[in-house]
């Protein structure tokens, strides 16, 4: 391997020309390696390990969406739920019914009301506690979801609000 390699010579160009792009990407690469390391970005399933029966993971968390006919990100929450067998309950937001029920709820847990203006909107209740997203976010409902799953294991027994998650 001298220096009249042609496999070499071309090597040593392309590092040469894109030299630029190979280390954004080695930053990026490790950016994302540092990220998934410290959990902070999106929540690893195998946080659950303590709460699989026969592979399949046993929460117990009431989901309630809020949604209209015609919106896409709706569509796409119903979408995520359903891919992840996630039990929920389905409400209409132009209902003034439904919306009032959720504004009750809102009041409850001293949520501001101004900002339940879009949707898709989650209720998460648990035994303890109930928290509120507005708007679809994948990483957002794996963060809940997880964070709701590790409260307490005595709650599973209660088999109402039962979430297959795998």
């Amino acid at each position: 391997m001298g220096k009249n390699n042609p496999r070499l010579k071309k090597t040593i160009a392309f590092v040469k020309e894109y030299r630029h792009l190979i280390c954004m990407y080695i930053i990026y690469a490790l950016a994302l390696t540092f990220i998934f390391s410290q959990n902070s970005c999106t929540p690893n399933k195998l946080k659950y390990r303590s709460l699989i029966k026969g592979g399949k993971v046993y929460v117990t968390i009431r989901v309630t969406l809020y949604a209209t006919p015609e919106c896409y990100y709706c569509d796409v929450a119903r979408g995520f739920l359903k891919r992840n067998q996630i039990k929920f309950i389905e409400k209409n937001f132009d209902d003034p019914k439904d919306r009032q029920e959720l504004f009750n709820i809102a009041d409850k847990i001293k949520f501001d009301k101004k900002n339940l203006d879009g949707v898709p909107t989650f209720v998460f209740e648990t035994k303890d506690n109930t928290s509120i997203i507005v708007g679809y976010s994948h990483a957002e409902l794996l963060w809940i979801l997880k964070k709701k799953a590790s409260i307490k294991k005595g709650f599973l027994r209660n088999k109402d609000f039962l979430i297959d998650f795998i």
